[in-house]
């Protein structure tokens, strides 16, 4: 039983290590686009449920979340506390993805009401280089817009996943 744990934390460590250094969530326009954008996978392997922990800091301040909620959604969400009760603003249909960035993966947003097929949201992994062009080109277009400011509520119950 010991050796059993042993090696599925060995595979769950291999699973983290091996994942995206970031992934690009992309495609929605209108309610919740500030979910769109790159995530970054969280160092030092933190992990939600045995799947990687991807963060994307939003302009402003504050962060959002995606993660692996317990029915094996991948979940967006702007509250930590979430982690537990697998709420969230967007999630994958699928139920068994390892990776938010599985070809083919569909998600669902929370309109308020209720879940709504969103088939142009994407998430693409990304390496190192990719994602530290990306946050910079992120970076300098919020520099270029530091004088307009936005403010979104992440409203929304999250209806859960």
């Amino acid at each position: 039983m010991a050796a059993a744990r042993q090696q599925a934390g060995a595979l769950q460590a291999s699973l983290i290590a091996a994942a995206p250094a970031a992934v690009t969530v992309s495609g929605r326009v209108g309610r919740l686009v500030e979910y769109m954008g790159t995530y970054v996978k969280q160092e030092e392997g933190r992990a939600v449920r045995g799947a990687p922990l991807y963060v994307k800091k939003k302009a402003g301040g504050g962060r959002l979340f995606l993660y692996n909620a317990k029915e094996g959604r991948w979940v967006m969400t702007s509250d930590e506390a979430h982690f537990e009760t697998g709420l969230g603003f967007m999630h994958s249909t699928s139920k068994t993805a390892a990776l938010p960035s599985e070809d083919g993966l569909q998600f669902e947003y929370w309109d308020g009401k209720d879940w709504v097929l969103d088939p142009l949201i994407t998430v693409r992994a990304e390496t190192a280089n990719t994602a530290n062009a990306a946050i910079g080109a992120a970076l300098e277009r919020a520099r270029g817009s530091s004088g307009s400011s936005s403010s979104s509520s992440g409203g929304g119950s999250g209806g859960g996943s």
